[in-house]
């Protein structure tokens, strides 16, 4: 029946998969599968309190399942509370030292507290672990980005793009190291890919385009301002 439940939440059969497990539960309330799997039903409909409470349950009944710890932070996470998704994700890795997912999960939570040299070692952990995660380079290229070692940042990008290398968020954050790298002509291309995706090019787009990047060079005392258009990720650096 776990598998079924587990299964079940895959093919996002949400309502079947809930309830089956309450059915279990009814049975074998300190079952920590159970109450494991009702904190993945309750986070995907994302009642965090009732989701936080199964996770602790499981814990609770279970403290040596690295996985119950890794989501219990991952719900800290999401609901921005990340000293707590801190915690629980060291002690999912003190279960398990090569728990890659946790590890790049506690780098993203350090980033988000703007902390990026514990982000970058951690990231390089995870990366030690599972050397092909594209992810975990493309994080630590976001990172390098953040503290200007552009460098740094650019190596990570091309090697995430080796692996994805028609990744357009992969693709448009290389493009904003590249800007500051003066690699403008570079850069607009990897950006205009990006901003393909679109139906419609907005107006300041075509300025910028037309009137930077495609009619005169930039002298060596010019500046690019930021310029902010529909939403996040729509800006020129």
């Amino acid at each position: 029946m776990y598998n079924l439940i587990i299964s079940k939440l895959k093919q996002n059969q949400i309502e079947e998969a809930e309830n089956i497990a309450i059915k279990l539960f009814n049975k074998d309330k300190n079952n920590h599968k159970i109450n494991y799997l009702l904190g993945q039903i309750n986070f995907k409909n994302k009642k965090y309190k009732y989701a936080e409470r199964f996770y602790k349950k499981a814990i609770l009944l279970n403290k040596h399942n690295e996985r119950y710890f890794l989501s219990l932070g991952n719900l800290y996470l999401q609901l921005e509370n990340f000293n707590k998704s801190i915690l629980f994700f060291k002690k999912a890795i003190l279960i398990n030292k090569k728990f890659a997912i946790a590890i790049n999960n506690i780098a993203y939570a350090y980033s988000k507290q703007g902390r990026y040299k514990e982000t970058i070692k951690n990231l390089l952990l995870a990366l030690d672990i599972e050397k092909n995660n594209h992810y975990c380079m493309y994080n630590l290229g976001n990172a390098y980005k953040e503290i200007d070692e552009l460098d740094n940042a650019n190596k990570y990008y091309d090697k995430a793009l080796r692996l994805q290398p028609q990744n357009k968020h992969y693709l448009f954050n290389k493009s904003f190291v590249l800007l500051k790298k003066r690699n403008y002509k570079k850069a607009w291309q990897l950006y205009e890919n990006r901003i393909g995706i679109k139906n419609n090019e907005s107006k300041i787009y075509k300025i910028i385009k037309n009137k930077i990047f495609l009619n005169k060079e930039l002298n060596d005392g010019d500046k690019l301002a930021i310029i902010p258009e529909q939403g996040i990720g729509d800006e020129i650096l």
